[in-house]
């Protein structure tokens, strides 16, 4: 995730409904909102709507984002929770 150089609010604020994963090659990511600390945790859109920008992943970053997506489910399942694309691709502050 680093290599996408995201502000803070923007990597914690990214969600799966704004990643493409591809079967194989590169993704994209679509960088639409954030997550404000001054707003109590709360999705907000960005600063201003040219900070808005769609950005390439690696193929590398995109494989660890589908092994991510996976261990999501799986611990949502767990605690009989489903997954779904509005869940932030980041749940905590530790990934």
């Amino acid at each position: 995730m680093y290599s996408l150089a995201l502000r803070v609010g923007e990597m914690f604020g990214l969600r799966w409904a704004n990643v493409e994963l591809p079967e194989q090659g590169e993704g994209l990511v679509h960088i639409v909102e954030q997550l404000s600390r001054a707003e109590k945790d709360r999705y907000t859109g960005l600063k201003t709507s040219g900070s808005e920008r769609v950005l390439p992943i690696s193929p590398e970053l995109a494989i660890e984002l589908k092994l991510q997506k996976l261990r999501q489910k799986e611990a949502l399942l767990k605690i009989g929770m489903v997954w779904n694309e509005s869940l932030p691709v980041l749940s905590n502050a530790v990934g």
